[in-house]
């Protein structure tokens, strides 16, 4: 711009410089260039912008790339690169402790260890709170556990009608309750 204002004082005082009507001419068409880059960079900026705030992080990290292509020194999408490649290793982290969380779920409520389990899965609901599976398992931890419970009442009663046969040499008796 500078050098533009100062070839224009130029062609003021000899209004048929060729040199300074040439450089002009450059400058301009530099000026050009430059607001032409600027225009897609800034088209690629509100696309990345917009698909950030979706937290479509793939798709903003690939148009923010594709901006530091046209302007590689530029702060803000360097910035924004950065800020997506640390979340999703956040999501990444998440992710996986969610998996290790719900695989260890899983095997206490196979173990019948049913109020571990469920502390486990309310763990994972809190890494993912939008994921299906946790609710799901804590309610089926919760039925299992009244399931189990009522047949532990049952299973106590067997026990002590078949210890009050055996008492009493009833093995016939005892052994139909001791199976049951």
């Amino acid at each position: 711009y500078d050098a533009k204002a100062y070839y224009q004082m130029a062609l003021k005082f000899t209004p048929d410089d060729k040199h300074a009507t040439a450089q002009i001419n450059e400058i301009v068409r530099k000026l050009k260039e430059q607001q032409a880059v600027e225009s897609e960079y800034y088209d690629i900026i509100d696309l990345a912008d917009v698909l950030f705030e979706e937290q479509s992080w793939d798709r903003a990290m690939a148009e923010y790339r594709k901006a530091l292509r046209i302007i590689p020194s530029d702060e803000y999408a360097r910035d924004k690169v950065d800020y997506i490649t640390r979340k999703k290793a956040e999501e990444k982290d998440k992710i996986l402790s969610f998996n290790m969380a719900m695989t260890e779920g899983n095997a206490l409520l196979t173990d019948s260890k049913f109020e571990e389990a469920i502390e486990i899965y309310k763990e994972a609901q809190r890494l993912l709170p939008e994921r299906p599976e946790p609710p799901e398992k804590i309610e089926l931890a919760k039925r299992l556990m009244g399931e189990t419970a009522d047949k532990m009442v049952v299973f106590k009663e067997e026990i002590e009608q078949g210890e009050r046969y055996l008492l009493v040499n009833n093995y016939i008796a005892a052994l139909e309750h001791f199976e049951t």
